[in-house]
């Protein structure tokens, strides 16, 4: 009996003409990215271990000064340092950075699918995303077949961090009993080893707390300017971190080189750096608060504190499930997606070439 599971085919998006279609949900290893990134760049570009400990902006150029006390300047400074960045607490008010308590704990990991072959564990179904709901957390899984792995994700309500009745997180294999434990009592023990067995065979169980940001009215000050989780960090619900990233690049990359010299490598005499960050803030802005918000939207769905709206919401998954609608809606949020996406993606991508970004 895995009733308190709700099973949806992935839905796809397509290309214009029909030729392409790629899943709606997809996971790709941060490593991949990152070494795909640097690929692309000329080696010695990318500095490591270089902790920022302070930045100036003098109105002309921006100075940065790392740990170790070298220091570099630029005409411009981009602050991509994450969630707990620094140099938004430098450039915004304290009160409009100060984040808040979620409520919710993230464990993930990948699992290969060697290891649960090797032990004769059957594997999910590709093209579809499981989700097991319990009353204080929720799990889902997908198999990446083209990686030939499973990615998992459970979230957990837990108290705050330092607070009386929080606990210092347990060696790994702790935390990855306390899942298994988890899983066990939401289903009395009749779960499939397909739904236990990646949590089991997984070689790094990452675990993570978050807590709600706020969403900023700007996203720069002066000649320094923020994206990605600095600018606009995102709960992990509806996994658009990375996406939301990706097109901030896209759209920064496309106003400055609208005010970008190729002749002399400089920025033009005339560039106002405060018009081409509200330029980019007005693209990216509005858009930024609509996915924080649906993320922290989903939280609260998936994972109510209220016992009552956990039964609501297992009753509603039960309807769905039974009437068929609940993959109805999927594949139409996927569709609303794709016709609100690709426009001005492709509108971006244009402009982006325009600006002779390439």
């Amino acid at each position: 009996d895995e009733s308190n599971l709700a099973t949806i085919d992935t839905p796809k998006f397509h290309s214009a003409d029909e030729s392409v279609q790629l899943p709606a949900f997809g996971i790709m290893k941060r490593y991949d990215f990152c070494r795909s990134v640097l690929s692309q760049l000329d080696e010695g570009t990318v500095s490591f271990s270089s902790k920022v400990v302070h930045v100036e902006d003098f109105g002309d150029r921006v100075e940065v000064e790392f740990e170790d006390g070298t220091k570099v300047e630029g005409s411009i400074l981009v602050a991509a340092d994450g969630v707990n960045s620094r140099i938004r607490e430098q450039i915004l008010p304290t009160d409009e950075t100060k984040m808040k308590w979620s409520g919710y704990r993230l464990s993930y990991g990948l699992t290969d699918h060697k290891p649960l072959l090797d032990a004769s564990v059957e594997i999910p179904e590709p093209g579809k995303m499981f989700v097991i709901y319990g009353p204080k957390s929720y799990q889902l899984m997908c198999n990446m077949e083209k990686t030939e792995s499973i990615y998992w994700a459970c979230y957990e309500l837990i108290p705050e961090p330092g607070s009386r009745k929080w606990t210092p997180q347990p060696p790994m294999e702790e935390c990855r009993d306390r899942l298994l434990a988890n899983l066990e009592a939401t289903s009395g023990g009749r779960y499939s080893p397909k739904f236990t067995e990646p949590i089991r065979h997984t070689g790094t169980l990452v675990e993570t707390t978050h807590w709600l940001a706020p969403a900023y009215e700007r996203f720069h000050e002066g000649r320094i300017v923020l994206m990605g989780d600095a600018a606009h960090k995102t709960m992990p619900f509806t996994g658009q971190g990375l996406n939301m990233a990706c097109e901030d690049s896209l759209v920064l990359a496309t106003v400055l080189a609208e005010n970008f010299d190729a002749a002399t490598g400089e920025f033009r005499p005339s560039t106002d750096f405060d018009e081409v960050f509200s330029e980019y803030y007005r693209i990216r802005g509005e858009f930024t608060k609509g996915t924080q918000e649906n993320a922290n939207r989903l939280g609260q769905f998936q994972l109510p504190p209220s016992r009552i709206f956990q039964w609501v919401r297992n009753l509603g998954i039960c309807f769905l499930e039974i009437t068929g609608l609940g993959q109805k809606l999927a594949d139409r949020a996927s569709a609303t997606a794709e016709s609100k996406v690709t426009g001005p993606t492709i509108e971006r991508v244009e402009r982006y070439q325009r600006a002779g970004c390439e």
